[in-house]
């Protein structure tokens, strides 16, 4: 298996995805997991190997991108001498950052090469670009065995616009199982009010944090209210500017990055959690909203909707739309007792790792 981020050193779900599933994988088979990372080490983790290769940290991927081809070349060099010691049976590339050393290994080790794709590159974007990560994941799905992708919705998109093979992608969704947490008081470290709508994720543009800024102003013009935005990225500055050109300040937080304790405890304090990506190809952070059994808004771009749709679903990503799902969930308290009820037994109903580990082997057998 070969990825990118692991915890905690992780920007987003494929940080998240990986260990869930290398950690349910490993009680199933020989597995041994490459991630880059500050230093060299191979050690025991759970039930894998999990291997490190000493990566220079990047805070630009794309003005770094010799890190990215570095990391790859230095896998297949360290995979080759594994196979020597104990042949693998299969190579399990994740996204385009580690497509290079996939196709790579399968060419020169002639063994199949099974690529997960979690998001596009056009999607993070939102542009269409043919730059090095759009290549490689057009090159990983042409050269793949199996593609695994993570809802109906990426596949349509691999059909249409990499023409696909489709009897070789395979829809594994995502899944969230909650795990203990220490709690922080945020509403009195940041000296909060309620009610509280909360925003996690990217401050990218393919999260939509500007459309729900705005919306911010239409909600607060109408009502007291306080916005929580959780996470870093790019449009941090701009968007803190923004809400004083707004006259809102004094109503929005900003957290920037924050442990996954705080980010927990975030969630909980919520009344609201609004989430209104303009693409997400699955969106793990959907299902760790409803399990805090929260009135949840999301944008009809959710991937995570062909697994549950327990949320007040909006058909754009407008403000005004968000202002409006915002607005009617803090004027029915009756309505957001139920999402929240609906939310909880929503989560009862999902496939665990250990199911979607179930389902990957399947994979694997298939290729092998």
């Amino acid at each position: 298996m070969i990825g990118w981020e692991f915890p905690p050193n992780i920007t987003g779900g494929l940080g998240t995805h990986l260990k869930e599933l290398s950690t349910a994988l490993g009680k199933r088979c020989d597995l041994h997991v490459f991630i880059p990372g500050a230093e060299d080490f191979t050690e025991r983790y759970s039930d894998f190997t999990i291997h490190q290769v000493k990566t220079k940290r990047i805070k630009n991927i794309y003005e770094e991108m010799g890190t990215v081809k570095d990391y790859n070349k230095e896998v297949v060099k360290r995979v080759i001498k594994l196979d020597v010691k104990k042949p693998i049976d299969v190579i399990h590339s994740h996204d385009w950052l580690t497509a290079a050393a996939g196709i790579e290994l399968k060419a020169f080790l002639k063994k199949p090469l099974v690529f997960s794709l979690h998001s596009l590159e056009k999607q993070r974007t939102l542009k269409y670009t043919d730059n090095y990560p759009s290549q490689m994941e057009r090159a990983g799905i042409e050269q793949a065995d199996a593609v695994i992708t993570v809802s109906n919705m990426m596949k349509k998109i691999l059909l249409s616009d990499f023409a696909a093979e489709e009897k070789k992608i395979k829809v594994i969704y995502n899944t969230y199982e909650e795990r203990a947490f220490e709690r922080v008081d945020v509403t009195k470290k940041y000296a909060l009010k309620k009610p509280l709508i909360v925003f996690v994720g990217r401050l990218t543009a393919q999260k939509g944090p500007e459309n729900l800024l705005y919306a911010a102003k239409k909600v607060l013009d109408a009502r007291p209210a306080y916005f929580v935005f959780v996470g870093t990225g790019h449009l941090l500055e701009s968007l803190k500017k923004f809400s004083k050109v707004l006259g809102i300040e004094n109503h929005v937080l900003f957290t920037g990055f924050i442990d996954e304790d705080e980010k927990k405890s975030s969630l909980k304090a919520a009344d609201i959690i609004v989430l209104p990506s303009k693409h997400e190809p699955f969106g793990i952070v959907a299902l760790e909203a409803l399990s805090f059994k929260k009135p949840v808004i999301l944008s009809k771009n959710f991937g995570a909707l062909e697994l549950v749709r327990d949320a007040v679903v909006v058909s754009g990503t407008s403000s005004d739309a968000l202002a409006a799902a915002i607005l009617d969930l803090l004027c029915d308290d009756a309505k957001r007792k139920q999402l929240a009820k609906k939310a909880g037994e929503a989560m009862k109903k999902l496939p665990t790792w250990v199911d979607i580990a179930a389902e990957t082997i399947g994979v694997y057998r298939e290729v092998i």
